[in-house]
C-alpha cells in the first residue's frame, strides 16, 4: 500500500495540481464572481472526483504509455526536436524548443477539444466536464478519465513525435497545460480587455462554458486564442460579460454520475445502433433476429433514420 502511494505521488501531477488549487480557491474566496460558486459542496465534490480521476488514470498509465511509445516506434525513429538539440546545445536552442512544442501542443489540443463538441460520441465524454453550473477552479479536473485516454494519443502523441518518447519535457509540459487549464476555469471576475487575443484567461475561458446561445462552439483554445482567430472561433469579451455556465437539461451532481454518464450514453446508443440492424434485417429478409428479445425498442432518431438508409442501400446492392 505504501509503495503504490508513492508511485501515485511520483507519477501523477496531484502535488502539482494541489498547490495550483489552493491558489486558485484561495484568490476565488477573496473575490468570487457570484456567492454561491464557492460554496463548500461545489470544491469537495470534484476534489473526491479528482482523486478517482488520478486513481483511474494511474493505473492505466503504464499500458497507454507502452501503445503510444509502440505507436511513435512507428512513425518516426527519431524525432524533430530531438534532431536540432544535438546540432546546437544551448539555452537559446533549447527555450526555443519548448516554445515550438507549446505551439505544436496547443494546435493539437485546440482540435482535439473542438472535436469533443463536434461529435455526439465525444461530446458526452465532454458533458461531463460542461456541466457544472458552479463553474471555478477545480472545474478544470471535472473531465471524464476516458477523455484522458484519448487525448493521449490526440496531443501528447503528436508533441512527443517532436519532442521524442519517454522525455521529462513532455511530462512537464503536460504539467504546465493542466495548471494553466486549471486557473483559467477560475471564477474570478479578471478581464485580460485587448489582451484577451493574445493568451487564455478566465473571462475568455467562462465564455465558452457559457449557457448563452451565441457564446456556444467559441474560444476553444487552451493557451493561445491565435487558433481561435485563424479558424473563426474567437469571442471577444466585454469587459463586464460573465455568463452562468452548465449545460441545459443535465445535472451530474455526484462522483457516480459523472463517472458513468459518459458509459450509459454510449450503451444507450449502441443499443440504437443494433436494434436498428435488428429491424432492417427483419423486414428485408424476413429474418427472425434474437437481439428483439434483449433490448427494447426506442423513438427513431435522426441516427436511426440515417443508418436505415445506409443499410437499405447495402441490402439493395
Amino acid at each position: 500500500m505504501i509503495d503504490f502511494v508513492k508511485s501515485f505521488l511520483i507519477q501523477t501531477p496531484i502535488l502539482i495540481w494541489l498547490c495550483v488549487l489552493s491558489f486558485g480557491i484561495t484568490v476565488e474566496c477573496l473575490g468570487t464572481n457570484s456567492e454561491n460558486m464557492h460554496s463548500f459542496e461545489s470544491y469537495w465534490l470534484k476534489f473526491k472526483y479528482m482523486l478517482l480521476y488520478l486513481v483511474i488514470i494511474f493505473l492505466f498509465l503504464e499500458p497507454l504509455s507502452e501503445i503510444k511509445d509502440k505507436i511513435y516506434v512507428l512513425i518516426n525513429t527519431k524525432s524533430i526536436l530531438h534532431q536540432s538539440v544535438e546540432k546546437t546545445n544551448n539555452i537559446f536552442t533549447t527555450c526555443k524548443d519548448v516554445l515550438l512544442l507549446i505551439i505544436v501542443s496547443d494546435f493539437f489540443s485546440y482540435w482535439w477539444h473542438r472535436s469533443l463538441h463536434s461529435y455526439e460520441w465525444l461530446w458526452d465524454m465532454h458533458a461531463v466536464h460542461h456541466s457544472d453550473d458552479a463553474m471555478n477552479v477545480l472545474t478544470g479536473v471535472r473531465a471524464h478519465w476516458t477523455a484522458f485516454m484519448f487525448e493521449l494519443f490526440s496531443t501528447v502523441l503528436p508533441a512527443s513525435v517532436i519532442l521524442g518518447p519517454n522525455r521529462d519535457e513532455i511530462y512537464a509540459l503536460t504539467g504546465f497545460i493542466t495548471s494553466l487549464s486549471l486557473l483559467s476555469h477560475s471564477n474570478v471576475k479578471l478581464s485580460l480587455g485587448k489582451y484577451s487575443s493574445l493568451i487564455v484567461g478566465p473571462q475568455f475561458h467562462r465564455i465558452h462554458h457559457s449557457l448563452i446561445q451565441h457564446h456556444h462552439n467559441k474560444n476553444y483554445a487552451a493557451i493561445f486564442p491565435i487558433w481561435d482567430i485563424i479558424f473563426g472561433t474567437y469571442y471577444q469579451p466585454q469587459k463586464d460579460e460573465y455568463p452562468p455556465t452548465g449545460v441545459l437539461g443535465l445535472n451530474l451532481n455526484s462522483i457516480w454520475t459523472i463517472s458513468l454518464y459518459p458509459i450509459y450514453q454510449w450503451y444507450h446508443k449502441i443499443r440504437i445502433f443494433l436494434m436498428e440492424i435488428s429491424r432492417i434485417l427483419r423486414k428485408e429478409n424476413g429474418k427472425r433476429i434474437i437481439w428483439r428479445t434483449i433490448f427494447s425498442y426506442t423513438p427513431r432518431t435522426t441516427f436511426q433514420t440515417t443508418l436505415r438508409k445506409f443499410f437499405k442501400r447495402r441490402l439493395a446492392a
